[in-house]
């Protein structure tokens, strides 16, 4: 049976996973009230994307109906009343209903299952998404014009997915489609077919940067 809570909501212009780590840095005065709740009621809040209204300023707000609650991993309160945090994403939820109760959004929330990372998966599939993942970043390194290596990524599923998703350069709403369907496979499919697609558009560009580069060179 699913949870049902009541939690803080915090709409921004980001798509957070469970096992991700964020820095935030709170400035708002509703956002402040907001983190003093927190505190007070022992309690994490919710992150949801911005359906519609602004980021900053904006009371009227709507968040896409699907997010991710996360807790504190550490909590610094500077002495003009503003906050630096840092939060993990724990579960998805999905929003039942809306609270307009305080100057911050709240909301009722059903808790979601997480998907489970080990099934149906072998070291060799595993394996081959740290691949696909390693080929991506190692394509908008060269765009960069950074240095390219070996870059280690994780090849536990659960952090190699969160880790991907992380760095991985799409539309919000596309992370969003993502985080929002329940079935591992369908999740990981999804990736897949996205790293594949944006790493062969980011070789067409560095083929067409080499060739200019070796025209101004001759």
């Amino acid at each position: 049976m699913e949870e049902e809570i009541e939690i803080p909501i915090f709409p921004l212009n980001l798509v957070v996973f469970p096992g991700s780590k964020i820095n935030l840095h709170i400035f708002e005065p509703r956002y402040r009230q907001m983190m003093k709740y927190c505190v007070q009621n022992n309690t994490g809040f919710g992150i949801c994307l911005i359906k519609n209204g602004e980021e900053v300023g904006d009371s009227e707000t709507t968040p896409f109906e699907v997010g991710t609650y996360v807790e504190f991993s550490e909590i610094y309160e500077l002495p003009d009343g503003r906050y630096d945090i840092k939060v993990q994403g724990i579960n998805t939820f999905k929003i039942l209903n809306l609270i307009y109760e305080d100057l911050y959004l709240k909301a009722k929330v059903s808790i979601l299952n997480n998907p489970n990372p080990e099934v149906d998966f072998s070291l060799n599939e595993k394996r081959q998404v740290m691949k696909y993942l390693t080929d991506y970043i190692n394509s908008m390194a060269g765009l960069r014009g950074e240095w390219i290596s070996d870059r280690k990524v994780p090849l536990d599923l659960t952090p190699l997915f969160t880790y991907g998703m992380t760095v991985l350069e799409i539309p919000n709403i596309e992370k969003q489609k993502i985080l929002e369907n329940q079935s591992l496979k369908s999740q990981i499919d999804t990736f897949i077919s996205i790293l594949l697609k944006e790493t062969k558009k980011n070789q067409i560009k560095l083929d067409k940067k080499f060739l200019r580069d070796k025209t101004i060179l001759n």
